[in-house]
């Protein structure tokens, strides 16, 4: 069975950050092969490394999201000028699929994990 101690603070313990080599260093003295694979329930995996990759069947959440705040514009196909200002005319909250498609000209606040109404 391969359980891992967590790794001190290294950067704690001196005055400043480590070197990149030295953070290599680090790391490859807490590394080892896996020499033993055991079939355990999740909630007894704590502190445990995978043996092998693990593939959901569903993608989660079931729409296309957006990664972090933002806001969706609709342009209608033509350009803006550089510096142009577009009204928002609603917001879409985090995990909201019911999103506001923002009419012509205008846009529509993203908040982070959104799913924007794409039209």
């Amino acid at each position: 069975m391969n359980v891992h101690s967590p790794i001190t603070d290294l950067c704690a313990e001196g005055p400043g950050l480590i070197t990149i080599e030295e953070a290599c260093a680090a790391a490859a003295a807490y590394a080892m092969p896996i020499s033993a694979v055991d079939e355990v329930p999740v909630s007894e995996a704590v502190g445990r490394t995978l043996a092998e990759e693990i593939v959901a069947r569903l993608a989660m959440p079931l729409f296309d999201q957006s990664a972090m705040d933002g806001y969706a514009v609709a342009l209608g196909g033509g350009m803006m000028p550089a510096g142009a200002r577009l009204p928002v005319e609603g917001r879409v909250a985090a995990g909201d699929t019911a999103g506001v498609l923002p009419g012509r000209g205008r846009g529509t606040h993203l908040h982070g994990r959104a799913a924007p109404r794409l039209g």
